[in-house]
């Protein structure tokens, strides 16, 4: 079953995303993350510009890692994280935006993802 979702993405991963930096969202599985499968089509927006901006994208694979390290080291950190440098510097960025208490208790996700559609507002 294909679930139609929308995911508030901040920046500098909106744009990244839709200019074609990256063909993966990753992060740890909470809130919006946990819910994402393969084959769901996802409406992606962001406002921080003072208007409404959006995309859509069609989530190809789901990949599941035990630690925010593994992914990193699997998917590689330009992918993960465009304009992040070293796997250091990637998983201090992920401390800054989850607690160590939902790095502890949630698998960290790779969502790949094509874009199939982008909306201009």
């Amino acid at each position: 079953m294909t679930n139609e979702l929308t995911l508030h993405l901040s920046e500098p991963f909106f744009t990244c995303m839709k200019l074609g930096f990256t063909n993966i969202l990753a992060g740890v599985s909470t809130a919006g993350f946990h819910n994402l499968l393969g084959g769901d089509v996802v409406t992606c927006t962001n406002d921080e510009l003072g208007c409404e901006r959006t995309f859509t994208i069609k989530i190809t694979h789901v990949r599941m890692y035990d630690t925010i390290q593994s992914m990193i080291l699997s998917e590689g950190v330009s992918n993960c994280l465009p304009g992040i440098d070293t796997i250091e510097q990637a998983i201090h960025y992920y401390h800054t935006i989850y607690t160590k208490t939902q790095i502890a208790n949630f698998y960290a996700k790779a969502i790949e993802f094509i874009i199939v559609e982008e909306i201009h507002r």
